[in-house]
């Protein structure tokens, strides 16, 4: 007997708010589909098969987050009657079953019709509902192949190399299937007739192919790889190693950018035009050579910035190459702590009327900057969205007024090497300023019960009010610890998203020894009894560090090496350490804060 569901619907944010979606478990880029229908604010309930679908990252899928899931044995008539049962609810079905297979269980689209006609009914399959490839097996690499994708990527003339599944599965398969989607769900609010959307990877992954389609018929491009303006052909569009090991792509096509490039490398008249292309491998060469006597690096004090940081012209598009998915999600969509994809920017500013404040106490303009970029990154805000003031430099109410906190959408206190359980002798005077504008800061917002979120440091703010003690007991060491969740933290709106146990980057000196009065402990670990708390209903604090991925760390531990936090002779032990950790959860704190308290 399938036992009642309850699931409160009606909580996401963004356009598709109140958009009910059900989801029929699958691998790939259905559970993408789905993921991004999350994120623009469906309601999406995930029905997975009982012990989950393989090929998953279990907890830790990305591809799953954002959604509530129930198992059913969808080969039992009686959760086939439950499926239909929310399909009459919905808004949308998607499956990615081969062809027939939702018919024979009994949810095609046939069956959920009847029950519901406005239903948008998704079907993620690789060759189509129809015709002689149908029902035969396959994967992202044969779909991109069939249609001459596959025979374009990569810079080897010999073979084509792929990249990944990314093309098919989710270029061509679950991009196309929300598209399909989200015309459908128009046609049914004006009509209010539901639509049937057969999304085949290699229709869209075709579609994707298009501009080197026409390419190929103008004559304009040459059907071989390493040969072309935009596959590596040209040297100005192209990847080249730096001295560091690493890598640095460069996209210059526009002629000012060619110039600009050729300027920041100082290569002068050395350099042949740009459309010489008799002299392509010249230039390559000249290119190679220059950038192989560089570092990767991207940002340093402007005595130190490599040529091609500079900032005091137009850049051409010169990035870095990441070695893998711990690339800056906010440029793109991946985590630089390992993997955790934003949200598409666009959506965080939709209806967002009061920005946020951060607060940073860290007198290190490198340790600051990134800090401040990490929060940006993270939590998909803009610099014009999250006003920063460097409270250790500037008094909050010379740079601010009279703080009024109705005109914030909420705040973010950073971390420093500021530690309220110092001495006051001991406090240089931009401590002591910094701690009493904070506290009656905090002060007030506990009273007003405004979004708060301290990170770190901000525990040590929070923590001594109310009859709290913040001192020395519980200090840890700098590196990746496990923290566990309590029952309150696995049942609270912005720790919840958490998993119950994940790894989190620390170090601090001083921590909560006993916590403020009505304060609710959210998360704890073995070394140090309180991790994170909540005050009121808004007002938050961790002591792990939200904002810290790997690359953060390690800049931490090169700026902090003579504070104390550990011995400076084993700096290097601990930078290996922090490059080898993988913390992907706590960053999720940061977008999900903004998602909730955004107004």
């Amino acid at each position: 007997m399938i036992a009642p569901m309850s699931i409160e619907l009606g909580q996401g944010t963004g356009p598709l708010k109140g958009v009910k979606v059900v989801e029929i478990a699958g691998i790939g880029p259905g559970p993408h589909a789905c993921m991004l229908l999350a994120d623009l604010g469906a309601d999406v309930i995930r029905v997975d098969r009982p012990g989950g679908q393989a090929m998953t990252g279990g907890s830790h899928d990305l591809l799953n987050r954002g959604r509530p899931s129930v198992a059913l044995n969808l080969k039992d008539p009686e959760a086939v009657a439950t499926v239909l049962d929310l399909v009459e609810g919905a808004d949308v079905l998607i499956e990615g079953m081969r062809p027939g297979v939702a018919e024979r269980l009994g949810f095609g689209p046939e069956q959920c019709h009847e029950r519901n006609p406005r239903l948008v009914y998704g079907r993620m399959t690789g060759w189509g509902q129809d015709g002689p490839l149908a029902t035969a097996a396959g994967h992202d690499m044969n779909y991109i192949a069939i249609t001459g994708t596959l025979f374009g990527l990569g810079q080897d003339k010999g073979r084509p190399h792929f990249p990944a599944n990314l093309v098919g599965d989710f270029g061509g398969g679950s991009t196309y299937l929300v598209i399909g989607i989200l015309a459908a769900l128009l046609e049914a609010k004006v009509s209010g007739r539901g639509q049937v959307i057969d999304a085949a990877i290699v229709d869209g992954t075709a579609s994707l192919n298009a501009m080197t389609a026409a390419f190929l018929h103008a004559g304009t491009f040459r059907e071989e790889r390493a040969a072309n303006l935009l596959d590596g052909g040209a040297p100005f569009y192209d990847v080249y190693e730096t001295s560091d090991g690493r890598h640095m792509s460069v996209g210059a096509l526009e002629p000012q950018f060619f110039a600009e490039l050729v300027r920041l490398l100082d290569l002068g008249d050395r350099c042949p035009g740009q459309m010489e292309f008799d002299r392509f491998d010249e230039m390559r060469a000249l290119f190679a050579e220059t950038f192989k006597q560089r570092t990767r690096r991207r940002r340093a004090s402007p005595a130190r910035r490599p040529r091609w940081a500079s900032r005091r012209r137009p850049r051409p598009a010169s990035t870095p190459v990441r070695r893998s998915p711990r690339g800056a999600w906010r440029t793109s969509t991946v985590s630089s702590s390992g993997v955790r994809p934003s949200r598409p920017r666009f959506l965080l500013r939709l209806a967002r009327v009061r920005p946020f404040l951060f607060l940073g106490t860290r007198a290190e303009d490198r340790a600051a900057d990134g800090e401040y970029d990490a929060v940006l990154r993270f939590s998909g805000l803009e610099e014009s969205e999250c006003r920063r003031v460097r409270l250790e430099r500037d008094s909050l109410t010379d740079v601010l007024g009279e703080v009024d906190l109705d005109d914030w959408s909420g705040v973010i206190l950073g971390g420093g090497p500021f530690n309220v359980s110092d001495p006051e002798e001991l406090k240089s005077p931009a401590q002591l300023r910094a701690e009493a504008e904070l506290r009656a800061l905090a002060l007030q917002v506990i009273e007003t019960d405004t979004a708060f979120l301290g990170c770190c440091y901000g525990i040590g703010t929070l923590g001594g009010l109310l009859g709290g003690l913040v001192d020395r007991t519980y200090g840890e060491p700098i590196g990746a610890l496990p923290i566990t969740l309590t029952d309150a933290g696995r049942e609270d709106p912005l720790l919840g998203v958490l998993p119950a146990t994940f790894d989190a980057f620390l170090g601090h000196k001083e921590a909560v020894h006993t916590l403020p009065r009505g304060a609710v402990l959210l998360a704890s670990s073995a070394t140090c009894p309180v991790q994170a708390f909540r005050l009121g209903s808004r007002v938050y604090a961790t002591q792990f560090h939200p904002e810290l991925d790997n690359d953060g760390l390690v800049t931490r531990i090169e700026v902090y090496r003579h504070y104390g936090y550990f011995e400076p002779a084993g700096a290097s032990a601990l930078i290996d350490s922090a490059r080898a950790a993988r913390v992907t959860e706590p960053p999720r704190l940061l977008a999900r804060f903004v998602e909730l308290f955004a107004r």
